[in-house]
């Protein structure tokens, strides 16, 4: 499953968000840089339908490190590339 829309507007990004096995992932363009990441993991659920009773994580594809719910997407995209690479990870319990 993959949600397209058009390229991002200026001073926006495009968040590309996989599920926990690769198999799926969603596409949101145009994400203000201020989105946090609880926003951007909310979007995620409803699009690729993971279970409500499962608690999740984002995980940053770049530097492998799970982002705090408040930490704002803008924080994690690259200078270079308003692109960011996330996938969801279930919670494993140990924070």
């Amino acid at each position: 499953m993959s949600a397209v829309a058009t390229a991002p507007a200026e001073g926006r990004l495009t968040v590309v968000v996989s599920d926990p096995f690769g198999q799926a992932q969603v596409r949101f363009d145009n994400v203000q840089p201020s989105a946090t990441a609880h926003e951007i993991m909310a979007m995620a659920m409803s699009e690729l339908r993971l279970p409500p009773t499962v608690t999740f994580n984002l995980r940053d594809n770049v530097t492998s490190r799970l982002l705090p719910e408040g930490q704002s997407i803008g924080d994690v995209a690259a200078r270079e590339e308003p692109q960011v690479r996330l996938t969801m990870q279930p919670d494993a319990g140990l924070g």
